[in-house]
This record gives C-alpha cells, structure tokens and sequence, in this order.
C-alpha cells in the first residue's frame, strides 16, 4: 500500500527544510511568528504529511527552515486519518547579533539604624542656641550623633554612649532628653531604596550548551553579585541624589545584588538588579570593585516599565 498523495492546493506550500534533513513527503500548513518585549522571538511551524514522516521531522528538527537562529524548544504531533498526520514545531531564541536591553526602577524608604546616618558622625556644627532648629529647611547636613559631654548636649553632642566592654569601646545608646532636633526617641530614621532591574537578552549561538562567559556583553554579570558596578543603562541619574550636605561629599554608586540566567532557545536572558548606595556609597572595605560596566544598546527605552 503506497502512502496517499497529498495535493498541495489542500495542504498548503513545500516546507523549506535543511538539506538532508526531511524528505519531500511533508508540507507546510502554516506559521506564526512574534516578539516579546524583551525580544525573544517565537516562531511556530505546522507540517501536514504520513504519520512516521510528522514524527521523525518533530525529532530531527533542530533550527527553524529559514531562520537557523532560531532554535527548537518543543514540538506536539496529532494522528490524522488515512495515515497522515500533523506536527506543530516551536522554535525561540533571536537573530544572531542581536542585543536587547529592557528595565524598570523600584523605590521605596527602608528603616535603618539611626547611627548609620550619614551625619550621625559627620557634617557641620549645629548652631549654638539653635531656635526650632528641627523646623528649619537646612537642618539637614547638621552632624547630630557626637557623644554627650559635660553632663549633656553641646553643639552636636548629642548621643549617649556605653562602655561596650573593650578598652575604649564605646556603644550608641540613646539621645537623652535634651538633646534637640526632636532626637529623643530615635533609634531608626527612613533612608530610601532604589533597585534598577535590567533584562538584557543577547544571542547564545551554542543554545542549551551556552558557557556562561565573563563578559557582561555576553551574561557575566553573575561574576558581579555582591560587587560595586554600573548598570548598563544610564536612567537614574544619581547626581540628583549626590548635592553635598554639611561639607560631606555625597558618593552614591551602584552594588548588583541577584542575577538570573536563563537560556530560552538561542536567546540568553538575564535579569540583573542593581541597588544603590546610601550618601556615601558601599563601603569599598565590605564590597569589591568590578569594571563589568558600560552603556548598553538601549533601543527598547520606551518599554521602561
């Protein structure tokens, strides 16, 4: 018994298929093809022909007919009657030199302890015989943490301190009653938190097998977690944070704080969250520095979510 011919005015066109890759028994149906936001395209395929045919072509098929680029994630079959069948094949990944930058900014204030404050210990004098000085637009900049002497606040003496049990160790207890600034109390102020999270989807010519390298251009952020880099993208603009305050010099910069890497066909994905500084920066004592930075090609801006 010969398989039934498959007249190609019913069944659609010739599928265009790599060399020795299929016979001639199988036809196209139909194709979609799309995009995401983050540039990761999915193409599916349809092929209608003899069963063991649709089978063994959803097994070979490892890049799309036309676009090699784009690799074979899955693939379905459907028997039919009269021996036919139908296969339906999905193909994602991008193009070969393609590069897609996509963010999105979260703020929001976070409690800190009140002798983390940028001038707890730093900046200008309070006045002497401040009036109101809470209330004043330019307290801000005051160094208010000294330690309290002579029996109570002076100028910016203002904390109490302990004996923390080591030989001139001293520890942060509380503001007394006198203190001013409406500080008695205080134990925790509101600084803010900014987190920039980048999606960066460049191509991974290797697919599943994809090393990942340590080239941000290419996914090497994950070498970066817990280190001070630059984002790709320059959309926070950190000298709007940085104006000096009490003769301290603002240093805000950047720490990357959780990568995800994903290998989605032959598309390389990963998500990157970048967290600022507080006024004066990460401490270069706890976190290292790392180059990994540079603008990146940021053509899908006007996805900023």
């Amino acid at each position: 018994m010969t398989d039934p011919e498959i007249p190609i005015t019913i069944y659609g066109s010739p599928a265009s298929l790599s060399a020795g890759e299929l016979d001639g028994n199988l036809k196209q149906t139909n194709e979609n093809f799309s995009q995401d936001m983050d540039g990761i395209i999915t193409a599916t395929v349809s092929y209608i022909g003899p069963y063991s045919d649709v089978v063994r072509h959803g097994r070979a098929s490892e890049n799309h007919p036309t676009y090699d680029s784009l690799v074979r994630t899955n693939y379905g079959v459907q028997r039919m009657s009269a021996g036919l069948g139908t296969v339906t094949c999905t193909y994602k990944g991008c193009m070969s030199g393609d590069y897609f930058v996509r963010y999105s900014v979260e703020s929001s204030a976070k409690a800190e302890p009140i002798q983390t404050h940028p001038f707890f210990k730093e900046g200008k004098d309070i006045p002497a015989n401040s009036p109101d000085a809470h209330k004043e637009d330019e307290a801000f900049g005051y160094k208010f943490g000294g330690q309290v002497s002579g029996g109570g606040p002076n100028g910016s003496n203002q904390a109490f301190f302990e004996s923390s049990g080591t030989a001139g160790g001293m520890r942060f207890r509380y503001f007394p009653k006198e203190a001013m600034y409406d500080l008695p109390g205080v134990t925790q102020y509101l600084d803010f938190s900014v987190v920039l999270k980048v999606i960066i989807v460049s191509h991974a010519p290797n697919d599943f097998k994809q090393k990942i390298s340590n080239d941000p251009m290419d996914g090497g952020y994950i070498y970066a977690v817990g280190a001070k880099v630059d984002p790709p993208v320059d959309y926070v603009d950190t000298e709007l944070f940085s104006e000096a305050k009490g003769g301290v010099d603002a240093d805000y910069n950047w720490l990357v704080t959780s990568v995800t890497h994903e290998v989605i066909g032959s598309a390389f994905r990963q998500e990157v969250d970048f967290t600022l500084s507080g006024y004066l920066g990460w401490n270069g004592l706890l976190y290292r520095s790392d180059e990994k930075s540079g603008i990146a090609d940021t053509r899908f801006d006007s996805s900023f979510l």
